[in-house]
């Protein structure tokens, strides 16, 4: 529990450094990868929003698109962090 307080603590402080521009950076971990049958690769991942909301979402890469971590970098909008974005290849 101390590390999810720990993580909650750094996540917030990360995001008020990262938000000169209105744009918060940090990491979503990547719950799933799955073959479409369009070929296209399908990643389901979850991140944490600054006020502890926990956001799920998924996006479709091409296939050939290597992601070695469980982890990639995100990019959202801190009044809607639904819309957010993976930095892929960045």
């Amino acid at each position: 529990m101390k590390k999810a307080g720990w993580m909650a603590a750094l996540l917030l402080v990360a995001a008020t450094a990262c938000n000169s521009e209105g744009i918060v950076r940090t990491k979503a971990h990547i719950l799933e990868r799955k073959m479409l049958s369009n070929g296209k690769l399908l990643i389901n991942y979850v991140f944490r929003a600054p006020h502890g909301e926990v956001i799920t979402d998924s996006v479709a890469v091409d296939e050939h698109k290597v992601i070695p971590h469980d982890s990639v970098p995100l990019i959202f909008s801190p009044k809607n962090p639904k819309e957010n974005e993976l930095e892929i290849g960045k």
